[in-house]
């Protein structure tokens, strides 16, 4: 019935958010370097990156003799579940995400292009109402709960 308490949350999970150019990316770098020596972590930075910049600060995790892994090929949100599950099996304690706008962007896209039941692509350019149903359940299942 009783259990021994535990913490078994993850430490942060943050989001930044602001205009292009206003150092998301940089202050991103900053802070899992930060949490990365915080929580003593052997283990590298895993970046998911969407708007291909983080090679530009790998200078940043060199000073701090962190390794940093990262898929910069993908946008898909199974590419980023995926990432998910390869941290969850303890291949990386922090995971950056950059940018999680094109993930969503193109997980919309692929759904707007996805086939009918025929096999013919339906080329839409405007979600209505019902598709809601569809998306946040796949969104969740995908991103949020894992995430």
């Amino acid at each position: 019935m009783f259990k021994k308490l535990e913490n078994n949350r993850p430490f942060l999970k943050l989001a930044l958010e602001g205009f292009a150019g206003d150092g998301k990316t940089y202050t991103g770098v900053e802070i899992a370097r930060g949490v990365h020596k915080l929580i003593g972590s052997k283990k590298p930075i895993a970046l998911f990156d969407t708007e291909r910049a983080l090679k530009a600060l790998k200078w940043k995790f060199d000073e701090d003799g962190i390794e940093a892994v990262i898929q910069d090929e993908e946008r898909s949100l199974l590419a980023l579940n995926q990432a998910i599950k390869w941290c969850e099996e303890g291949n990386a304690d922090i995971l950056m995400i950059d940018s999680i706008t094109h993930v969503w962007e193109e997980f919309l896209r692929a759904y707007m292009n996805r086939p009918d039941k025929h096999g013919n692509a339906t080329k839409r350019n405007r979600l209505e109402f019902q598709d809601w149903g569809v998306l946040k359940p796949q969104w969740k299942e995908l991103f949020s709960t894992p995430f």
